[in-house]
């Protein structure tokens, strides 16, 4: 289990990198999931869907926190063809 992982509930709000998580976000989406799929999750399950939705929604937190304008470019995407090029 990661550090943000608490057996007696969603801590006040979860932080990483700044962004901060609603205290009971993630065990909504979990009672969504569980709806959604019809099923009982085992503890170790439930375990790591916890840790996969939680890292999710802090992602999700962080990039809505970069303040963005209407006129603000796309990031360009760079790649090298290493085994096509020079041929």
């Amino acid at each position: 289990m990661t550090s943000h992982d608490n057996t007696q509930g969603e801590p006040e709000a979860a932080q990483r990198d700044g962004a901060a998580l609603p205290r009971g976000e993630v065990e909504v989406v979990l009672e969504l999931i569980a709806a959604r799929y019809g099923r009982t999750f085992s503890e170790d399950e439930l375990g790591r869907l916890r840790e996969d939705v939680t890292g999710m929604l802090e992602r999700a937190a962080a990039l809505r926190a970069v303040p963005l304008t209407n006129a603000d470019e796309p990031a360009p995407l760079f790649g090298v063809d290493a085994y096509g090029s020079g041929r």
